[in-house]
């Protein structure tokens, strides 16, 4: 066969397409453009121990009744209008999100979750959150010289219900 023939390019050039935009597809890396609402001190003073897969993700109502039950309620008295139909809530413990992203690249690679709950497996994509100290693409679960504050923070980001955390930890 000759590289000139033409069924070798017919054949050749859309399958390189396909396979280069499945891997766009894969690979790409979303960010997600987050703000700052509020900020909770504990009443717990001290070093912590900060655990960087401990964070919360609220899409909606039923979300916030449980997360409310589990956690003081003071912290969601310093939020005003929870707007569930234009913005999702994360809530983080012990210190400042950096940047937010996700990909089913990532979603693959990084989500430690048991095998029975894998993100992946109910069509969600894993959030990833990196802190000013933590990039979750260079550190694993095992790190745990992380410290961090007696502090609670709250973001607001935009509606993605798509998005969890790592389950069964």
């Amino acid at each position: 066969m000759k590289l000139t023939d033409k069924r070798f390019w017919i054949t050749i050039i859309p399958f390189s397409l396909v396979v280069t935009l499945l891997c766009g597809v894969i690979f790409y890396r979303h960010s997600v453009k987050f703000e700052e609402l509020g900020r909770v001190k504990t009443s717990i003073t001290g070093e912590y121990n900060f655990y960087p897969y401990g964070f919360a993700l609220i899409h909606n109502d039923s979300d916030l009744e449980y997360y409310k039950m589990c956690l003081d309620s003071i912290i969601f008295n310093t939020i005003d209008n929870l707007d569930f139909t234009n913005y999702s809530y994360l809530i983080t413990f012990g210190n400042r999100v950096e940047k937010l992203s996700y990909s089913w690249y990532d979603t693959f690679l990084y989500d430690v979750s048991p095998s029975y709950c894998k993100v992946w497996k109910t069509g969600n994509e894993l959030l990833i959150v990196d802190y000013p100290n933590f990039a979750h693409r260079e550190m694993s679960i095992e790190d745990a010289a992380l410290m961090g504050t007696d502090s609670i923070y709250i973001y607001r980001l935009p509606h993605l219900p798509f998005l969890r955390g790592i389950q069964g930890l």
